[in-house]
């Protein structure tokens, strides 16, 4: 998923190679509410995916995201 991986790093301004499996809310100071919600914008921009609040409630991690998108993308 290096194209999530990308929108992420860009989200939270972070470089490409920060972004792994176990980068996690407490890890990321610009992670709060505002964020995760721009996040959930522009993951559904960029890869045209759309998420419910329950999902939205499990994006505490790089890894838990990059399940939830390839479970909708098969």
């Amino acid at each position: 998923m290096t194209k999530a991986r990308k929108i992420i790093s860009e989200t939270f301004r972070l470089s490409y190679d920060h972004i792994v499996d176990d980068l996690t809310v407490e890890k990321v100071v610009a992670w709060d509410s505002s964020d995760r919600m721009e996040l959930v914008t522009n993951l559904g921009t960029g890869l045209g995916v759309k998420f419910d609040g329950r999902e939205i409630e499990k994006m505490t991690s790089e890894g838990a995201i990059i399940k939830l998108i390839e479970a909708k993308l098969g």
